[in-house]
């Protein structure tokens, strides 16, 4: 396959308001934007999917992912579904890190030298389907032409008909993703607080950079990685969040530190949080009277956060007998 427009622009340039719905073909997964990972599991393992093959874990975890980044885009369930079939005849829905067919790489094998992105970035899941997506969306009609049309105009296989294989397996999946999403029971929160991580997880997959973020977006900072690419720390990630929930009315301060101690808030335990909550950890640099590391609540023991250098947005885990709870501090609660 191969492909000519850069991602970054073909990515920006995606539609991402479209109109949600329950109809496969017109809607989104779900109406909810931050689908948990840990909610769609592995979701299709075991699965027979034609052709001799046999869904294992991580080809379910990476069906999960196509379909999760679907629904943060607020694309309809037909991108999710050309994408996993896409993926399937691609590479199996598994994720090649070392190159075939010239430099082809990742669950599309997109290819680093026609302007897909990084041999780092087109190996990142995530953000191999947003390029994907990206793509996709500015096909005229793409999403009433037959599955292999779709396909082809973004992949340019030297196989065009190929695709049209995986329709079926790539339906039942994005039906059973939606269907696994629709039953996670969705964590106690307010309307604010549902923006606030609304806000923070459409940057999944970003970067983390020391220093990155403000309430304008990320930015560069001042990773030791020396990459240059833009991202968020911690508390620039929790700065952008709030102040875009709020609608510029809430400007936190710029650390962790100062947004534990800011006394417009209420301190939270563990056993009261709602999603939108700021949940706080001393972290390595860190106490308990001025936290290192701040992330933002996501319901069923989960939270959002940009962890450290060399890592990305992410959600993690502070469930009972995980470290993130017997290290946990308090939350805050925003309030406008």
């Amino acid at each position: 396959m191969s492909g000519k427009a850069g991602v970054a622009a073909a990515v920006a340039a995606a539609p991402v308001a479209l109109v949600l719905g329950m109809g496969l073909g017109t809607a989104s997964g779900t109406s909810n934007e931050t689908v948990d990972p840990a909610c769609l599991g592995t979701t299709g393992s075991g699965w027979k999917a034609g052709h001799g093959e046999v869904l294992d874990a991580a080809q379910a975890r990476n069906a999960g992912v196509i379909y999760q980044v679907s629904v943060q885009l607020k694309l309809p369930a037909r991108a999710a579904v050309i994408a996993i079939a896409t993926s399937m005849q691609e590479d199996r829905l598994r994720n090649s890190t070392k190159p075939s067919n010239r430099d082809s790489l990742g669950l599309f094998q997109q290819r680093p030298s026609q302007g897909w992105g990084t041999p780092e970035q087109v190996t990142d899941p995530t953000y191999a389907s947003k390029a994907f997506y990206g793509r996709l969306v500015k096909i005229p009609n793409w999403q009433t032409m037959p599955l292999t049309q779709a396909a082809q105009a973004v992949q340019k296989s030297g196989h065009p008909d190929a695709y049209a294989q995986w329709e079926q397996v790539a339906t039942r999946l994005v039906t059973a993703l939606r269907q696994k999403a629709a039953s996670c029971s969705p964590a106690s929160g307010s309307e604010l607080g549902k923006a606030i991580l609304a806000q923070a997880t459409k940057w999944i997959g970003l970067p983390y950079q020391y220093g990155g973020g403000d309430q304008r977006g990320p930015s560069a900072g001042q990773n030791s990685l020396g990459t240059g690419e833009r991202g968020f720390d911690c508390s620039g990630l929790t700065v952008y969040a709030v102040y875009k929930a709020t609608g510029g009315k809430v400007l936190l301060p710029r650390t962790s530190q100062l947004q534990f101690q800011d006394r417009r808030f209420k301190h939270i335990p563990y056993n009261q949080l709602q999603v939108g909550d700021l949940v706080f950890w001393p972290g390595s640099n860190g106490t308990a009277a001025a936290p290192g590391h701040v992330g933002i609540y996501a319901g069923s023991g989960r939270f959002f956060n940009a962890p450290s250098t060399g890592s990305k947005l992410r959600f993690d885990s502070m469930a009972p007998g995980t470290n993130r709870y017997r290290t946990f501090i308090a939350g805050v609660r925003i309030t406008t």
